[in-house]
């Protein structure tokens, strides 16, 4: 006998009870097909007439049933869970979204859904439509936020019966069994995350068994040079070592360790150990040059006076000359200790850039060096001592006079000591160019 349509939806609206275990299982079922309104036995679900006339839609509901068993095998059990719906309808044909979710303690790796299909019959025992299953071998949880998923479809006997399957281990738990648990954390007790597996994922820069030995990798005078292994142990960058890697290895300097300096006291490589800042060659005692191969000793004494400059070659103290600075010479200007400076072997050097003329330079005697014609007035003696030229006279043989007895140029001589006209007996006047007043009246 047809019982009265119940909703659908009243039928289908379930929930997930939170159960104890480390994984579940959740089924969805999502269409129901019985074209042919028959049931296991063949035999109609329902007549209009008493058992004459066409077929008619079974009064279906479900009896759902999980259960797993060892990889590779099926089985009849539902130790997962079993779950009873209500009448979804009498029509043999339904869509609709009846969710079931079972908890397990261990999965073991294979597992089975049985759809049993019943027809609701109100006066007589209920009638078995049929039961479309499925085993699924080698099946492996996914995580709770990632589970494993599939859609199935499973057929009797021209019943059909569409369903998702969800499988996943609980929160926290993990592996192919879920019996792996795995708790992430972010204190004291640990700083770490976990993988599908339900491995410990360590935080960033967190390391160990369970991540709470803390290392991030520096390369900086403050912290040091290091990267981290594995365990969360400090691996010093190249050419740096010590408990925090501060320390350049042994013969490395400088703030990044990048100078190489090896002490050397020998001939062929040099005299100098390595200053500690910054790995420069500090040349030791008496040696100087780049690679401190130069020797120089300072010495002020009758071996010489000098001090070392940073090539190692001599440099004389002040006023000594020479090879070995054992030549004295202080440079003057005095006309009684002379006027020169000195060469860089210690001669001295008139200051007027001549050949001096005594030992000290206190006579000179100096040749225009680009004279012109009018410029040469005079000859310097070995001596030291101006020879003025014909014409030239005085101390610097700076005048000009040449003697004349015309009335052009006028009457006179030239004075020998410098220079000056000397007017001839019976002439007078700036040239000598008009007759005495004695001259005059003695001839008239």
């Amino acid at each position: 006998m047809l019982l009265s349509f119940v909703s659908v939806a009243a039928v289908i609206l379930t929930f997930m009870v939170p159960c104890e275990g480390t994984g579940h299982a959740v089924v969805t079922l999502r269409k129901y097909k019985n074209p042919s309104h028959r049931m296991y036995n063949n035999k109609c679900c329902d007549h209009r007439f008493l058992n004459f006339g066409r077929c008619y839609p079974c009064d279906a509901y479900f009896k759902l049933c999980v259960g797993q068993s060892v990889s590779g095998s099926s089985t009849r059990s539902c130790n997962i869970g079993r779950s009873e719906t209500g009448v979804v309808g009498d029509r043999d044909d339904h869509a609709f979204n009846i969710r079931r979710a079972f908890s397990f303690n261990t999965f073991q790796g294979a597992i089975t859904i049985r759809v049993e299909v019943w027809d609701k019959d109100k006066y007589t025992s209920d009638d078995y439509v049929g039961c479309p299953s499925i085993t699924l071998r080698s099946l492996t949880p996914g995580t709770y936020g990632n589970p494993f998923q599939k859609s199935l479809t499973l057929t009797d006997r021209g019943v059909t019966i569409a369903l998702d399957l969800q499988v996943y281990c609980d929160k926290n738990y993990y592996g192919p069994s879920c019996s792996a648990k795995c708790v992430p954390r972010d204190d004291s007790s640990g700083h770490y995350t976990c993988d599908n597996q339900g491995r410990k994922v360590c935080r960033r820069h967190w390391y160990g068994m369970s991540c709470t030995r803390s290392c991030i990798p520096r390369d900086d005078p403050s912290n040091g040079h290091f990267n981290c292994d594995k365990e969360g142990n400090k691996i010093c960058l190249s050419r740096w070592e010590g408990p925090s890697c501060k320390r350049c290895v042994t013969n490395w300097f400088g703030s990044r360790c990048s100078t190489y300096c090896v002490a050397q006291d020998s001939d062929e490589q040099g005299h100098y150990k390595c200053r500690l800042v910054d790995g420069a060659k500090e040349c030791l005692p008496s040696w100087f040059g780049n690679e401190c191969r130069a020797q120089c000793i300072p010495r002020d004494d009758d071996s010489g006076h000098y001090s070392c400059a940073h090539d190692g070659s001599k440099a004389c103290l002040l006023g000594w000359y020479g090879e070995n600075c054992t030549v004295f010479c202080v440079p003057q200007i005095d006309d009684q200790l002379g006027n020169y400076t000195c060469d860089n072997e210690g001669n001295m050097v008139c200051w007027d850039g001549v050949p001096r003329f005594d030992a000290n330079c206190s006579l000179t005697c100096l040749v225009d060096e680009k004279p012109t014609a009018e410029q040469i007035t005079y000859n310097c003696t070995e001596e030291g001592v101006k020879e003025c030229h014909p014409s030239w006279y005085g101390l610097e043989c700076a005048e000009y006079c040449v003697p004349h007895n015309n009335t052009v140029h006028g009457h006179y001589t030239c004075d020998e000591r410098d220079g000056s006209k000397v007017c001839l007996k019976g002439w007078e006047g700036k040239n000598c160019r008009y007759p005495s007043q004695e001259w005059v009246f003695t001839i008239e």
